[in-house]
């Protein structure tokens, strides 16, 4: 059974009635990949924050978390804004990094999700400009026709960029590319809040 909904058009003082199909057709709905992102970045989010930080000298600990904005292009055919989050885990006094993360982006009738744990390492102290490489594994929900259907894959990312400190905090420049079934490439800036 189809429910009515009885609209009132003030401007012309008359009422139609609008089926709930047809209401939910014209009611613009978040996209499926970032409801599943959302959930599977909470859930990590919350599992390393109940790590606490490193207590052993050879420990990682949570020693920060951050997020980057940017630009992404998946395929040379969906490009578009993207935005990521991060937990940073380290050792203290390592140059090398874990950082687990989720990144969604959305473009020209696309979008997508990647969540992934990389691993990177620093050439040089925190507390200076250096640069950074790293690489790392996880798994996309990609989007490509926006209409609500979408694929899960396996990714491989590689990255590298530089590290520069702001006060207590590390802002980066970052570029990208994820090895998965729509492959992506991605330029971003970011800060880690320590």
């Amino acid at each position: 059974m189809i429910a009515n909904k009885v609209l009132h058009q003030p401007s012309m003082g008359k009422r139609s009635t609008l089926t709930t199909q047809n209401a939910s057709a014209v009611t613009p709905s978040f996209p499926s990949t970032a409801r599943a992102g959302l959930l599977v970045l909470g859930i990590t989010i919350v599992g390393l924050l109940s790590l606490g930080s490193a207590s052993q000298a050879n420990a990682f600990g949570v020693s920060g978390g951050g997020g980057k904005v940017g630009y992404l292009s998946a395929d040379g055919d969906n490009s578009g804004v993207m935005f990521g989050a991060h937990i940073e885990m380290e050792s203290p006094g390592s140059r090398f990094h874990l950082r687990p993360n989720a990144l969604y982006w959305n473009g020209n009738g696309a979008n997508g999700f990647t969540a992934a744990l990389d691993g990177l390492y620093h050439f040089g102290s925190a507390v200076s400009t250096v640069p950074y490489l790293g690489a790392g594994g996880g798994f996309t929900i990609v989007d490509t026709a926006g209409n609500g259907s979408s694929s899960t894959a396996p990714a491989l990312n590689l990255f590298g960029g530089v590290q520069f400190p702001a006060a207590r905090n590390l802002m980066f420049l970052e570029l990208r590319h994820t090895v998965s079934d729509v492959s992506q490439s991605s330029i971003g800036f970011g800060v880690t809040f320590r």
